[in-house]
This record gives C-alpha cells, sequence and structure tokens, in this order.
C-alpha cells in the first residue's frame, strides 16, 4: 500500500500535464504566447495580481487564471499566500513577462492515508466486505454518499489512525470512476497523453478481471453466485469500453515462472502453466491466436494475458523488478526467507540497507533469474509495534528488540591473531564458527559483521574487499559467434552463464561489450546488440529534471525511462550521467543510463580541456562548464510526413529542428525519402544535413 501523499505528487504531475494540454485549447480570446512553461517553487509575495516566486520569478494572473486549491472549489488569488508551494503552468507574452494559465497548490501537511484495493463480495447495511487480490478479506463503512455494487473493484483511501479495527474511510473509487475520466479527457489528450490514457484503461481493466477472478477462487459459496454475474456484466462493458478505445479485451494476467511447457512443434498449440509470486499456479492452452515470446522455457518469468477460457493470448519474458514486503523468517550468506513462503537468491551484488535478523520487517527488490528471486536490494525496516499496536521507530537501529545485538564493522586490518582481528584498533575475537570470505592478512580492506556477548565483539562474518578489476567498454561488429565466445572485428570476448546478453548474437550484428580482463583474456560482463529500428544517440551531462518515468539531461528531453531501460547507478537530480538513446515513435527513449561520480566525471572530461592563449576566443555562454565538446552527430533514415521551414517530421514521428545552418540536398516533398544528419541540443534534433533521395 502507498501512501496518500505518493498519489498527491502524481496527481500534480497529471493535473499539471492535462493543465497543459487544456491551455492548448482554450478560448481564442485570450492573447498569450505559444511558449508554455511548467514552475515550482515557494511564494515569497502577492503583489497586486502578481505571484513572485523564491527563484525571483515574476508571474501574472488574470479573470483567466485557473486556481487549483485542494478543498476549496472556485479558489481564487486570494487563497495563495506567502510560504505557499506552487506549481504553475504559465505563458510568456510578447513583452516576455509570464501569465500564469494554471496555478495549482501543493499541500504541505499531508495526513498519510493508506488505501486498499479488492472486489466487493457483500453488502450488508453500511458494511462492505471486500476480497484484495491477495486474496485476504476486509470490512469497511462507506459513507452514504458512496455507492457500491457486489463485483465493484474498489480503491478504499483509509485513515490509519483507526480505533477497535474499523477502517475510516475517506474516498473510494471504482473502476467506472476511472472510465468515466477517461471519457470525458478523450476529445482533449493527444499523442503521448492519449496513449497514456489507453494504458491506464487497460491496467484498470485487465486488473478488475484479473481481480474477480481471484476474489471468485477464494469467496465463500454464499458470494459466488454474485460475483459470476458481476464478472460477466465487468466484461461486457469493458468490452464495449476497450473497442471504443481500439484496444482488445479485456484479459486477466498473471506473471510468475513457467513450471510446465508443451508445444506441438508441428501445429504451435500446446499449454503452459505459471506459478505466481503467491505460490498459486495457473494452467493456460496456447492456441494458434497465442503470441509467443520466442523461445520460451520452464524457469522463464513471464507476464500472460489470458481470456475467461483460460486461453493464453499473449505470453512475453519479462525482466522487471517485482518487489516484496514480510517477516523474515530466517536467513543465510545465500538466502532469504520470509514468514509468507517467500525465497530469495543472496549474492555479492545484493544491497542490504540495516542489520537482517530473525523477525524484523524488510522491504525486498529482486528480479526473477532461472526460476528463482535474486535479491537486488534488501531494505530493513525501521520500525516496531509496541504493546498498544501503534508502529514506531526502532530501538535498536532496525533489529528485532529481543535479537543479540549487531554491528558491521567496515575497515583496515591493523593486526591478526588466530582468536582476534584488530580493525582500526578496534579488536573482534574470532571463533570457530566465524565465517572468513577471502584471505585476511595485514592492511587489507575488511568488512566484519560481529555481534556483542559479554561486552565483547564476537566476529559472525568476516569478508575481504578485493579491488575491482577495471572494467573495459568497446563497441564492433560481431564476425564470429558460438555458445562460448563470440569475436568483435577479430577479436575473441569469451562469455559465462554470468554474462548479461541484450539482444541476439547474430554475426553482423553491431554490439556494446563491457568486459574485464582475465588471465590475459577479455571476458564479458554484459553484451548489448544494437537496435535495428532506430539511430542511437549518445549524450552527456547532469540531470535536470526527474520524474518516475522520465528524465531531462541540461534541460534536454524529456527522456522516456521504460522497464528495458539498462540503469547503472541511482537516478536523482543534480546526477551527472552518460545516456544512450533512440528515438521510438517520435519520443526519446532511454536504451542505457550510467550515473557518473561527479569527480570521476569532471576528472574524465578535464582531459578534454584546452588550455587558451590570450588572443583565442574564451568559451562562451552556451559552453559546457565542463569542457567544450563537439556534439555528435547521428544519422536517421525515413520517409517526410510533413516539414516546413523550420521544422521536418518524419513518418515514425521522429522531428527535426531545420536552422539557418542546415544543409539541404534535393527537394523536399512529402512521402520522398531522405537521410537526415543530426546532433542532440535543448532545442531537440537539429538538422546538419537532409539528404533527399528522388524517386526513380
Amino acid at each position: 500500500m502507498k501512501p496518500l501523499r505518493t498519489l498527491s505528487i502524481l496527481a500534480i504531475v497529471i493535473v499539471l500535464s492535462f493543465a497543459t494540454m487544456g491551455a492548448a485549447y482554450g478560448s481564442e480570446s485570450r492573447q498569450t504566447g505559444d511558449h508554455r512553461e511548467g514552475l515550482f517553487g515557494t511564494v515569497v509575495a502577492v503583489v497586486d495580481n502578481n505571484i513572485v516566486l523564491d527563484s525571483g520569478a515574476i508571474v501574472g494572473t488574470d479573470s483567466g487564471t485557473r486556481f487549483l486549491v485542494p478543498g476549496v472549489d472556485d479558489a481564487d488569488l486570494s487563497e495563495i499566500i506567502p510560504g505557499d508551494r506552487v506549481a504553475i503552468v504559465a505563458t510568456e507574452n510578447e513583452d516576455g513577462s509570464l501569465l500564469a494559465l494554471d496555478v495549482l497548490l501543493i499541500p504541505v501537511d499531508v495526513v498519510d492515508y493508506t488505501h486498499l484495493l479488492g472486489v466487493v463480495t457483500e453488502i450488508e447495511g453500511g458494511l462492505v466486505t471486500l476480497i484484495d487480490d491477495d486474496g485476504h478479506t476486509f470490512v469497511v463503512e462507506l459513507p452514504s454518499d458512496i455507492e457500491v455494487n457486489v463485483g465493484d473493484y474498489l480503491t478504499i483511501v483509509t485513515d490509519p489512525n483507526y480505533e477497535d479495527g474499523e477502517l475510516k474511510v475517506k474516498d473510494a473509487l471504482t473502476i467506472e470512476d476511472v472510465l468515466e475520466r477517461f471519457n470525458e479527457d478523450i476529445e482533449h489528450a493527444v499523442g503521448r497523453a492519449q496513449e497514456r490514457l489507453r494504458e491506464l484503461l487497460e491496467d484498470n481493466g485487465d486488473e478488475h478481471i484479473t481481480a474477480l477472478l481471484m476474489a471468485l477462487d477464494n469467496a465463500s459459496e454464499k458470494a459466488q453466485d454474485a460475483l459470476h454475474h458481476a464478472l460477466d456484466m465487468t466484461y461486457k462493458q469493458l468490452h464495449e469500453d476497450y473497442d471504443d478505445a481500439g484496444l482488445e479485451g479485456p484479459f486477466a494476467r498473471v506473471k510468475g515462472f513457467i513450471t510446465a511447457l508443451e508445444v506441438a512443434e508441428d501445429t504451435g498449440l500446446g499449454s503452459l502453466t505459471v506459478k505466481s509470486r503467491d505460490g498459486s499456479e495457473i494452467n493456460l492452452a496456447i492456441t494458434e491466436m497465442t503470441k509467443l515470446d520466442d523461445p520460451l522455457e520452464v524457469g522463464d518469468y513471464v507476464r500472460a494475458k489470458y481470456n475467461l477460457d483460460l486461453e493464453a493470448v499473449k505470453v512475453e519474458l519479462r525482466t522487471d523488478k517485482v518487489e516484496f514486503e514480510g517477516t523474515v523468517a530466517n536467513y543465510s550468506d545465500s538466502e532469504l526467507y520470509l514468514v509468507d513462503g517467500s525465497e530469495f537468491v543472496l549474492n555479492g551484488d545484493t544491497e542490504i540497507r540495516g542489520i537482517l535478523s530473525e523477525g524484523v520487517e524488510v522491504e525486498v527488490d529482486a528480479r526473477p533469474v532461472d526460476g528463482s528471486y535474486v535479491a537486488i536490494r534488501i531494505k530493513v525496516e525501521d520500525e516496531y509495534e509496541d504493546e498498544d499496536g501503534h508502529r514506531r521507530g526502532h530501538r535498536n537501529g532496525g533489529q528485532a528488540w529481543d535479537q543479540p545485538r549487531q554491528i558491521e564493522i567496515k575497515g583496515t586490518i591493523t593486526d591478526l591473531s588466530d582468536t582476534s582481528i584488530e580493525v582500526d584498533g578496534l579488536t573482534v575475537l574470532v571463533t570457530p564458527d566465524t565465517e572468513i570470505k577471502g584471505n585476511p592478512m595485514l592492511d587489507s580492506e575488511v568488512k566484519i559483521r560481529a555481534v556483542i556477548q559479554d561486552g565483547t565483539l564476537v566476529a559472525e562474518e568476516i569478508k575481504v574487499k578485493y579491488d575491482e578489476p577495471e572494467k573495459l567498454e568497446f563497441y564492433g561488429t560481431i564476425t564470429e559467434t558460438s555458445d562460448t565466445e563470440i569475436k568483435v572485428d577479430g577479436l575473441s570476448v569469451l562469455m559465462t552463464p554470468d554474462t548479461e546478453i541484450q539482444g541476439n548474437l547474430t554475426v553482423g550484428a553491431k554490439v556494446k561489450v563491457e568486459a574485464v580482463i582475465q588471465d590475459g583474456s577479455l571476458l564479458a560482463l554484459k553484451i548489448r546488440v544494437k537496435s535495428d529500428h532506430a539511430e542511437e544517440i549518445e549524450i552527456e551531462g547532469k540531470i535536470t529534471y526527474l520524474s518516475e518515468d522520465s528524465f531531462e539531461v541540461d534541460e534536454f528531453g524529456p527522456i522516456l525511462i521504460t522497464p528495458d531501460t539498462d540503469v547503472e547507478g541511482v537516478l536523482m537530480l543534480d546526477a551527472y550521467v552518460e545516456v544512450e538513446l533512440v528515438t521510438l515513435n517520435g519520443v526519446l527513449t532511454a536504451v542505457e543510463v550510467e550515473v557518473e561520480d561527479e569527480d570521476d566525471y569532471f576528472g574524465d572530461h578535464d582531459e578534454d580541456h584546452v588550455d587558451l592563449d590570450e588572443d583565442q576566443d574564451a568559451p562562451g555562454p552556451n559552453s559546457s562548464g565542463h569542457g567544450a565538446q563537439e556534439p555528435e552527430e547521428s544519422k536517421f533514415e525515413g520517409t517526410v510526413a510533413s516539414f516546413s521551414d523550420t521544422e521536418l517530421v518524419l513518418a515514425d514521428g521522429t522531428s527535426f529542428v531545420i536552422g539557418d545552418k542546415t544543409e539541404i540536398e534535393g527537394t523536399l516533398l512529402v512521402d520522398l525519402k531522405v537521410r537526415v544528419e543530426a546532433t542532440a541540443s535543448e532545442e531537440g534534433l537539429v538538422a546538419i544535413e537532409i539528404d533527399v533521395k528522388e524517386e526513380e
């Protein structure tokens, strides 16, 4: 369950998105510029009809400005006072001043509500019984102004500070509410916004069908007939709504590991069994209409869509992260078990935040690999439940109160014997039960997990830190390939089962290789095949905007983040990154993002600095602060969809800025094929040269 604060932030983003689109369709009587921008900040003053932000920006308002204040209908400028946090969508007037189209007051003190999702199974008086996606049953009392029916899939917003087990419901959202919003906004949504709304409809509709089927499996006999009726009615209504939106379905969904798979070679027909994270299994038929990712095998982690006849519609391989919450039952260096039966593999790359012990609450991020969940990150919850049932902060740094006190020590070995080890002057006892990884020696860097026994530190585990080998990166074309080796432009690169391979390794494919030198040979850590359908662009700089699914680099973007984006490091504002991206359907999409340490970033780029003589020009205002570099040129090919004096748009949606320095060879015409050389800039892709291919 996510806190409502998160939903509030998402709501701000969504409201601003639609506010911007709405402004585009606004009254023609409003004389505003074409340029719109979003501003966030704290109000320092409200003077006449102007809002002054802490950034120094002054934004005017008029009778057409819309004020969005939570809990206030028909709000106006009087609701905005110094100290408020606001988000503003503004337009630039001819004189350069800013005029607000929308002003959104961002709540500061938000009650940390929780929300529950489930299917209504029984209604008795004002009490409503629901079953959630995990089969848990809960009862709530809905306000009198909220009408629901058996079979409705609800999001229940509740106050966590309830008494006597009674949930205080603040709001309830049905699938009909989502559909109503879809129908209201579809007329104004364009391009990506319209596609996003279709995704929301499909996600909510498919989740509704899945939840109804889950409820049928877990509901009492008394509720079965009502739920079957609700399923039939819901399916018919959603089918009509999907048709109107140009979607197929609705379908139920399941994610999990393939535990059984049979496919006839001659007909392609068969069946597969998928085991979901809760341990339940579902058997699906593979028909001539089933779309399968090829090849599939037992142990693969997949997402399957299926109809009410349990026929698989689409089965696709997934590598996305899976999130778990629960209580630690037991653990070792290589495994973690939760009380609910969830099992995880731990390895050297698993990040553990806090100290594991039996009985503590944890959040686990894992990736499915070969039929198991491999833990990426384990976060020990820093809270406990007191005698009155209230959640409190941990009293001992994340450990269960009755567990042995543990401590983690990192440092350099300054003394060593058979029974003790001294780390930076601190003595830790070594026993026959101490697990030692590596070969401890004087001056070795170590990490020690120890417990306090009778006032003495006793080592449970000693791990010697080794410097990682230097990682090499290079590009080239595959000239030979086998199960254990590829040759890139004739250079031999070894592969192991641990080598991460993205794409299909075939002779002639262009690849990026990350490797280390081991025993005189190149050992591949990762091999990524270049996409055939889009030209890759490489940019680097500082993240100036970041959301859940997109970001900007030095205000260039937005750049979309997808489940397939390979992110190395933690994305955050002002982080320095190197990005490889492609243009898919007109949208800049990140293929790989590498976060660099600031010192490393400037250190690497200092090599590119040129000492200027006095008679040389100093860098201009648009020069990079870390050494001006020539922008990289990328090449594109496609068919002209439209063009003007300042812009060229290809049929795949890719657009280019045409400037005074753009060279055009030939005559631009719609439907002619062109080859474009362009560079990435804050304005977008700027065409350097456009070569028109005349029709034969």
